[in-house]
């Protein structure tokens, strides 16, 4: 393997970045973490357990390229949930990649979702997979996490959604185990 053991990390600030950056650093990876707000709390936190943190944007092309030069790999997770929702998840994705690119990455985790890889109504699921196919176009070595879903999505909703008596039940039940 190369001496090189830097990883760049976007979505460093968020559950999924977080973790990862988080695992790396724990291992003995050298971790560059993107944020858009170095002063934030869970960035703070990452600079203090061993992470470079990098000012930067996934909408800007120059500093990704920076964040990027020289780096080993990338993990790359977007979201929807932003001002462009699914259109910005794409772009922002596909920029991502691109750098990786341009910087010669040896190694790129792509964030993805199951079900990605099927056509289908779900347009969440399709700009995943539009930006895994421009992952494999690139041509880059790249390995693709295709999560189905988070324990953590029920966060909230126990209280105030639809799913309360579902999640309660559920928390009851894994701490009782099987019956």
């Amino acid at each position: 393997m190369s001496e090189n053991r830097v990883v760049v990390v976007t979505g460093a600030t968020g559950r999924q970045g977080g973790a990862a950056a988080r695992a790396l650093l724990s291992r003995g990876w050298a971790v560059r973490a993107l944020v858009r707000d170095p002063d934030k709390g869970e960035a703070l936190a990452l600079k203090e357990a061993g992470a470079v943190l990098f000012r930067g944007d996934l909408d800007d092309d120059a500093s990704l390229d920076v964040a990027l030069a020289g780096a080993y790999g990338v993990f790359s997770v977007q979201t929807f949930t932003g001002p462009d929702g699914l259109v910005g998840e794409v772009r922002q994705g596909k920029a991502v990649a691109e750098a990786a690119a341009r910087a010669g990455v040896a190694h790129f985790v792509y964030s993805s979702v199951g079900g990605a890889d099927r056509p289908g109504e779900v347009r969440h699921f399709a700009t995943k997979g539009e930006v895994e196919r421009h992952i494999e176009a690139l041509g880059l070595p790249a390995t693709i996490l295709r999560p189905t879903f988070f324990i953590t999505n029920f966060e909230g909703r126990a209280r105030n959604g639809p799913r309360a008596r579902s999640c309660s039940r559920w928390r009851c039940w894994s701490r009782r185990g099987s019956r």
